[in-house]
């Protein structure tokens, strides 16, 4: 009964530790997503400032 026990809990932390992984790996992915969406904006963001600077106040009448 004493070496049941030990091998459910190896089982426990063998799972414990997978489970861990796959979130950790999940959370990566996500976060890698939104630095992606960030780039992207940061740049349309750069590109509508650079045409901005071409811009003259005469320009909106």
């Amino acid at each position: 009964m004493k070496n049941f026990k030990i091998e459910s809990f190896i089982y426990l932390c063998f799972f414990i530790a997978a489970a861990t992984f796959y979130q950790s790996t999940s959370i990566q992915s996500e976060l890698d997503k939104n630095v992606e969406s960030i780039e992207i904006s940061k740049n349309q963001f750069e590109d509508a400032m650079a045409d901005a600077k071409d811009l003259e106040v005469g320009d909106f009448k």
